[in-house]
């Protein structure tokens, strides 16, 4: 979570803007929580968030990578 928030935290405000459904300031706030106030943190808390929000983050940012072309098929020489 803490990469996913550091990542999240340097995108630039037109990035942000254009992804109104990814909930940036939230993630990036319990990075900042994990990193900064760690001896507050429920590990039950954690790990709910890990299985239950991180999925939906992967299918959320993943409709934003557009998908890696195939190698082209190499020549073959006679």
């Amino acid at each position: 979570m803490t990469v996913i928030g550091e990542a999240l935290n340097r995108l630039s405000p037109s990035a942000r803007s254009a992804n109104p459904t990814i909930a940036i300031p939230e993630i990036v706030g319990l990075r900042n929580r994990i990193i900064h106030e760690y001896e507050w943190i429920e590990d039950e808390r954690i790990f709910a968030i890990v299985v239950e929000r991180v999925p939906e983050l992967i299918d959320l940012l993943a409709r934003l990578i557009p998908p890696i072309p195939p190698d082209p098929e190499p020549e073959i020489e006679d």
